[in-house]
């Protein structure tokens, strides 16, 4: 018997010796897990905050012919808050010969890539950064709730179809109040009340069209166009102004696709006969449009303005008109108004911030992986 109660207690011993170190194998083996989880985590920082590094350099010089976007490359650098490394690697996809080039169309792509490492841990984010014209513009925006709007011509056109082979369409009308984009997309032959007054939704030729069919007016609750207005004004305050608001009627005409110029009025606006331009009409006014003026870019009503086209008339904007407040919007005679990215494209460099502008970021995130992570090249082919 006393052999035996041994055996047990030798059994048990060596039982009780072998969970003792499975579990200070499984305790270490744990650590060792923690580590490599939290190296990897840090790696992912740090290559998330040196790819919107890299990013930011890319959209300065975006559409600068002469910078070497690839000459930004770097290797090994320190990362002096997370103590590790990182890579940054660009390529570039056709060059763009100039602003203006750029403007009007350059397919330029910037591949980035950001590989960062934090002891055993690699972690690499690849992506691309291509134009895309902001999504606040459609033909007209509204930031606001007007207290009237409509058109009383059957002419009228409010289109956000994109008149160029590149590029999206857009909507016809965006406003940001839902009372007033019900209002605004009303159907009634013979009233004037809606921008849809007098349509049917079955017309080629209703008054407005868009990506979203005719009588494409649309609620969209996210429209804010409070940094909008502020880079413009702060952009019109510190560059010299040309005024052509000066209800004097002509022919003056200022800027072009090369060089737009930007146009400031600090109270009313009233444009007549041949008066125009390109680039930013700013007016913290009301703006009314008489005769045959036209507008290639943007024109920005700020400061609860009102936008109104006169009967008998025949005006044109080009690119995009955004009307911030609760001012009406009243569109007489035959006016038209077609959204177009090249014509807003061409402002990327008017304002610090290229608001008007900014190359849009598409980005993908690679797998977490260690020294089994793809080459550069690898993810630059794919």
């Amino acid at each position: 018997m006393g052999k035996y109660i041994v055996l047990v207690a030798f059994a048990a011993a060596l039982t009780l010796a072998i969970l003792m170190g499975q579990s200070r194998s499984t305790a270490h083996e744990t650590v060792e897990e923690q580590v490599d989880r939290q190296e990897k985590m840090i790696a992912r920082q740090i290559a998330r905050s040196a790819f919107s590094t890299g990013a930011s350099e890319v959209k300065r010089d975006f559409c600068d012919s002469g910078a070497d976007i690839e000459s930004l490359s770097r290797t090994d650098v320190e990362d002096q808050e997370e103590n590790g490394t990182f890579d940054l690697s660009f390529q570039v996809e056709n060059t763009a010969a100039g602003v203006e080039e750029c403007a009007e169309g350059d397919d330029r792509v910037v591949e980035l890539v950001a590989t960062a490492q934090h002891g055993a841990a690699e972690y690499r984010i690849a992506g691309t950064l291509a134009l895309d014209i902001s999504p606040l513009f459609s033909a007209l925006t509204i930031d606001g709730a007007p207290d009237e709007i409509g058109v009383s011509g059957e002419d009228t056109n409010v289109l956000g179809l994109n008149p160029n082979e590149e590029g999206s369409d857009r909507h016809g009308v965006g406003i940001s109040d839902a009372d007033a984009a019900a209002r605004a997309s009303q159907i009634q032959s013979g009233s004037d009340d809606g921008l849809c007054a007098g349509s049917s939704v079955d017309e080629e030729d209703a008054n407005v069209r868009g990506v979203g069919g005719t009588c494409d007016v649309i609620h969209d609750s996210e429209i804010n166009t409070d940094r909008l207005v502020e880079e413009v004004r702060d952009t019109v305050e510190t560059e010299s102004s040309e005024i052509i608001c000066s209800n004097s009627g002509g022919d003056d005409s200022v800027g072009d696709m090369g060089e737009p110029a930007i146009i400031k009025s600090e109270g009313d606006c009233i444009m007549k006969g041949d008066q125009g331009g390109t680039g930013i009409l700013f007016v913290e006014g009301d703006l009314e449009m008489q005769g045959e003026p036209s507008w290639n870019g943007l024109v920005l009503i700020a400061s609860g303005g009102s936008f109104e086209t006169n009967p008998g008339g025949e005006p044109t904007v080009r690119g995009s008109v955004v009307q911030v407040g609760d001012r009406s919007v009243e569109l007489n005679g035959e006016p038209t108004i077609q959204y177009d990215p090249k014509k807003l494209q061409n402002l990327i460099n008017l304002t610090d911030d290229g608001i008007i502008q900014t190359p849009q970021i598409t980005a993908r995130a690679g797998d977490l992986c260690g020294s089994t992570c793809p080459s550069i090249d690898d993810l630059l082919d794919r």
